[in-house]
């Protein structure tokens, strides 16, 4: 990703319509087909793009001037913009932090969550992102980096970062719609595995870097036999 794209990408949120007609506040004409819509947060503006289905017609207007205000406030003023139901939130992360989380939470229903990468993030703001409901995946990579990558800027102190621990599997094992977990290069440990033995809602856990040996593995997927479970322990 380079730093154009990092500085003005801040989260795309992919959502369905709940009602048939026009979507809410635009001047569209009447149509009784749903529509699709597309959220784009950046550092001057937010966007609601829709279209229909069949990709037949476009429409797009700003929600509100969010200039000189930052990320976090422009999407708090957006989730008191509409009611819908959330197929993907994806964060970018330089600019996502706990509050940033906290914010999401408050976005309603949502089906996916990307967290890959967002380094300055911890199990306290995961915890406003388990309260949306039907969660149903999770996704994470990367978010506590030993070493500076293309993604950290240089000013941003590494040993002062946020961590995810297992205190964030433990806030997921409360999700009570979560399906799907995955995880790279998160040094997840048995402890927090231990989180999830017995959640009889997921389906697929595909987790890498985990610190645990391949007995407390199989103990997980022991006490999930409704779930595939593939996990690779740290080297």
């Amino acid at each position: 990703m380079s730093m154009r794209l990092a500085m003005v990408f801040v989260v795309v949120v992919i959502v369905h319509q709940l009602t048939a007609g026009n979507p809410p506040d635009t001047t569209v004409s009447n149509c009784e087909m749903k529509w699709r819509a597309i959220l784009v947060l950046t550092l001057s503006q937010a966007e609601l793009r829709f279209r229909l289905d069949s990709g037949a017609a476009h429409k797009s207007f700003r929600l509100e001037d969010v200039r000189n205000v930052s990320n976090d406030e422009a999407l708090r003023r957006v989730t008191h913009k509409g009611n819908w139901t959330i197929e993907n939130i994806k964060l970018a992360p330089r600019s996502t932090t706990d509050k940033t989380l906290e914010l999401c939470g408050l976005l309603g229903q949502t089906e996916s969550v990307d967290l890959k990468y967002c380094y300055n993030i911890s199990d306290r703001g995961v915890a406003h992102v388990v309260r949306l409901k039907g969660l149903r995946k999770v996704i994470f990579s990367d978010n506590n980096p030993r070493k500076r990558n293309n993604l950290v800027p240089r000013e941003f102190d590494l040993r002062k970062q946020p961590r995810i621990t297992d205190k964030t599997l433990e806030h997921l094992s409360r999700c009570e719609t979560l399906e799907e977990l995955y995880s790279w290069y998160v040094p997840f440990t048995a402890k927090g595995l231990a989180f999830l033995h017995g959640k009889k809602s997921l389906r697929k856990v595909v987790m890498s870097g985990v610190v645990a040996t391949p007995e407390e593995i199989a103990t997980l997927k022991k006490h999930l036999p409704q779930c595939h479970v593939d996990i690779t322990p740290l080297p």
